[in-house]
């Protein structure tokens, strides 16, 4: 019987099965429907064109073309499988590998330094687990080779395992931490180092691995190390008792945008540091907008309120004795007390107070300077080529002696002034030291001025009337003071060297007392009231002596009426 369209149900059924196997042949997809419907709830569905037991509906497959870089996988996945190493995984395995045989190494290590120190009877031997990639695998992720390790069998309830045998390292390292902060070591090195100065001093032994340090035994101690700074830095900042401070004109690196461009240029910028004293604590450092002393008091005052420093307890400000912080009236220490309303102690700076005369008095008798590093005088002009004129016989000048300083605790400037002082003294110059560089000149630091001349006057048979009286005054009052500062630089002798530059200065002629004595009238804030209490209250130690003299016996008289 002819179906109705046209053509019998076999040769539909044909061709539709001609057409499915044509597909699996181009591995193409198909979908497997069958035609037999189940009948509705509320009649029954209509018959099919051709009842069959076989029949399939037929839907067209959608073309995806697989990427040429999945068809390894996928014919790996589809084909029979073996446990290989593919192209796919041979970076990652060799990595695995290696980490595993590291790790084995360093078991067997320390299993090995156990066993020499006789900690290891309890080690018993174990198969090494599966190697990725090694040959003794034989392609099986469960099978073990014949390789043997060592291994550990103790209970959590004893006490004589092996790993019970071996002690801590408990100790702090709080000075380790400390240089490797400073020095910028990381936790690694650091504890290499330690560990080497260890074993080098034989506190490292084999029997005894309990002193070997390790990184993260220097990572906890710089944490520890680090807090403690933190909080020791914020309980000083709460209490300010003296604060110093001192400025410099830096080169600085500065962005400017003009326009739609960043250009970038250098300028001189004023830098502050402030230091906190007693101990030298450095609190930061502030930029003023200007080198006047308005503009230094008010960045100070804004770094001390912006880091919340309370000025409560300040009691004494240190500097220099330039006239923008020492001005009676408008300087920047004058103007901190008229901001917090109360007195403050004056330290000013010793070094400085003695340098100050000898510059007034080079240009009271040479001539002013015309330039940073140049003289008008006659005897400034002299000081740029002192070096190479040779030594001659001069005549020494008597000096008190020199006090006694450790020259491991002076620079090469300061080693140079000390014994070229000496021989002026003595009268004898060695061809060592007339081969020695005294130093550039800079009228910001007086010192090398004053070896420069002190290299001319050991270089002049008749040295002027002005070199005489400059060398004088170096060989008779700086050079002594500058010693005797350093070595006893504390506030607490601020007064006693202020005495112990007028008793000198007696020794020099008229000339020099005249141009001298005003400078020292001017900068003699040591010699305050605050100031000469302070050094008659107080002996050497910084320790107070009441009972001892009789200014402190009088004042606490006088603390008791009241």
């Amino acid at each position: 019987m002819a179906s109705r369209g046209g053509r019998n149900a076999p040769d539909r059924y044909e061709e539709q099965r001609a057409n499915v196997l044509n597909d699996l042949v181009n591995f193409s997809n198909f979908k497997i429907v069958s035609t037999k419907k189940k009948g509705g709830r509320g009649g029954r569905s209509a018959p099919p064109p051709y009842e069959a037991e076989d029949e399939f509906e037929y839907t067209k497959p959608v073309k995806r073309k697989v990427p040429t870089v999945e068809q390894s996988f996928l014919k790996d996945q589809r084909g029979s499988r073996e446990m290989i190493i593919s192209t796919i995984d041979g970076e990652t395995t060799k990595k695995l590998r290696k980490s595993f045989e590291r790790r084995e190494n360093r078991s067997k290590s320390r299993l090995k330094k156990m066993e020499e120190a006789g900690t290891g009877s309890n080690i018993q031997p174990r198969n090494t687990s599966y190697i990725p990639g090694s040959s003794e695998s034989n392609g099986s992720l469960g099978s073990t080779s014949d390789t043997s390790d060592y291994q550990l069998h103790s209970k959590p309830s004893t006490s004589t395992s092996a790993s019970s045998n071996i002690r801590q390292m408990r100790k702090p390292l709080p000075s380790v931490a400390l240089m490797a902060d400073r020095y910028g070591i990381s936790d690694t090195a650091a504890a290499c180092l330690a560990s080497a100065t260890l074993k080098d001093f034989g506190l490292i032994i084999k029997a005894d691995l309990s002193t070997v340090v390790d990184r993260n035994k220097v990572r906890r101690s710089r944490l520890r190390s680090r807090s403690r700074l933190v909080a020791d830095a914020k309980a000083l900042q709460m209490k300010l008792h003296a604060l110093f401070f001192d400025g410099r004109k830096d080169t600085t690196l500065i962005t400017e945008k003009k326009g739609d461009k960043t250009h970038q240029r250098r300028i001189q910028e004023e830098h502050i540091s402030l230091i906190q004293e007693p101990g030298s604590n450095y609190l930061g450092h502030t930029t003023p907008n200007s080198s006047c002393a308005a503009s230094i008091k008010n960045s100070i005052v804004s770094f001390l309120r912006k880091y919340g420093i309370n000025s409560v307890d300040l009691i004494a400000v240190g500097c220099d004795g330039t006239a923008t912080n020492t001005g009676a009236h408008n300087g920047v220490v004058r103007q901190l007390e008229i901001l917090l309303q109360r007195p403050l102690q004056w330290l000013i700076c010793l070094l400085h107070n003695n340098e100050l005369p000898l510059r007034h008095l080079i240009e009271g008798i040479d001539g002013k300077h015309t330039g940073p590093s140049s003289f008008s005088g006659d005897v400034g002009k002299q000081l740029q080529d002192c070096t190479k004129h040779p030594i001659v016989e001069f005549e020494p000048i008597l000096s008190p002696s020199l006090p006694v300083v450790d020259k491991q605790d002076l620079s090469t400037d300061q080693k140079y002034f000390y014994d070229i002082l000496q021989a002026v003294v003595s009268g004898c110059c060695s061809d060592d030291l007339a081969n020695r560089d005294p130093g550039k000149i800079s009228h910001a630091r007086w010192l090398t001025t004053a070896n420069r001349i002190l290299r001319v006057y050991v270089s002049s048979e008749n040295p002027s009337e002005n070199l005489k009286i400059l060398t004088k005054y170096i060989v008779l009052v700086y050079g002594p003071m500058w010693f005797n500062i350093k070595i006893h630089h504390s506030c607490l002798h601020g007064a006693k060297h202020l005495f112990d530059i007028i008793c000198l200065i007696r020794n020099c002629c008229a000339k020099t007392q005249d141009i001298v004595k005003p400078v020292i009238q001017r900068n003699a804030f040591f010699g305050h009231v605050e100031n000469m209490l302070l050094t008659m209250l107080m002996d050497s130690n910084g320790e107070r002596r009441f009972p001892q003299t009789a200014a402190g016996r009088r004042s606490q008289q006088v603390f008791k009426q009241k």
